[in-house]
């Protein structure tokens, strides 16, 4: 049986890793996109329910 000898160790650099491009739904403006118009429907909906709170206790 042969016996296994180490003859040099060499380092290599790592490769870098190739940046993926991100789709269109991880971009971070489509995010805030999402975030903002979420936040202008929840805050037209609470209006007009307090609008309609309001009307109902006049009538």
């Amino acid at each position: 049986m042969p016996i296994a000898e180490i003859g040099a160790v060499v380092y290599g650099q790592p490769e870098k890793a190739v940046e993926k491009t991100k789709s269109f739904w991880q971009q971070p403006w489509f995010m805030w996109s999402c975030i903002g118009i979420a936040v202008l429907m929840i805050v037209y909906f609470a209006f007009n329910m307090l609008r309609d709170m309001n009307t109902s206790e006049s009538e």
